[in-house]
């Protein structure tokens, strides 16, 4: 798969740039704020090309050519960044290094490239760990992190029992005690109890006891923690 990096003026956010362009089938899917600007991810088509960022651009956008791109998200020293998506091998690993995004190497679980569309992508608060979530078998895992190097640690299960449908959202808590899983699974969202490496199923989330009746789509913590919000 190819790249396309678009480029917005930090004053204004105009328009400035497209390096490789090629407009055809292009949609953004997602942003993520980082520093002063933003990243996007979507839909287009064009060749690989990695170029250095001007210091008065403040806004990126990185699309995989053919391809959706469904996460983007920064780790928290913000030199590693994962892509995932709906394409070949479905969760990327990328170094930002001076304005620059170096492909490093596919997500592996116990050596095998994730076979199936990863949703979503969450940092612990500490940044050593990262949970992907998606349509691919098990449907969420849990890797460590070491600067690029993301090392697979098992999947995440509930009490033990598999998930049994696709993970799309992902929100560890403020303080990194928690973890929601929203998506298609049965009870649609679940919190899960984060130490170390270790994450232990909890309960489902309901509404005043009443079982949520459709997919999760996102989850957000309030800054504090106090409040988790639910869209689907």
């Amino acid at each position: 798969s190819g790249y396309e990096i678009y480029l917005f003026s930090k004053s204004d956010l105009s328009y400035v740039n497209m390096i490789n362009t090629d407009m055809s089938s292009c949609a953004v899917m997602e942003c993520f704020p980082i520093n002063s600007g933003f990243i996007y991810g979507g839909l287009g088509s064009s060749s690989g090309l990695q170029e250095e960022l001007s210091d008065s651009l403040a806004l990126y956008a990185i699309i995989v050519s053919n391809s959706s791109v469904f996460s983007c998200t920064f780790g928290i020293s913000d030199n590693v960044l994962i892509l995932s998506g709906m394409f070949l091998g479905s969760s990327f690993t990328f170094k930002a290094e001076n304005q620059m995004y170096t492909y490093q190497s596919n997500i592996e679980r116990e050596g095998i490239y994730i076979e199936n569309t990863s949703n979503t992508a969450a940092f612990s608060l500490d940044g050593s760990l990262l949970v992907l979530g998606g349509a691919f078998s098990s449907y969420a895992s849990v890797f460590s992190v070491s600067g690029t190097t993301i090392t697979y640690i098992a999947d995440i299960t509930k009490s033990g029992t598999a998930l049994n449908g696709a993970v799309n959202t992902a929100a560890f808590s403020p303080d990194g005690s928690l973890l929601v899983l929203g998506g298609e699974f049965s009870s649609y969202a679940s919190v899960f109890s984060v130490s170390g490496t270790t994450i232990t199923y909890i309960a489902d989330i309901t509404k005043s006891g009443t079982a949520l009746n459709g997919a999760v789509n996102t989850a957000a913590f309030s800054p504090d923690g106090s409040l988790l919000v639910l869209g689907g």
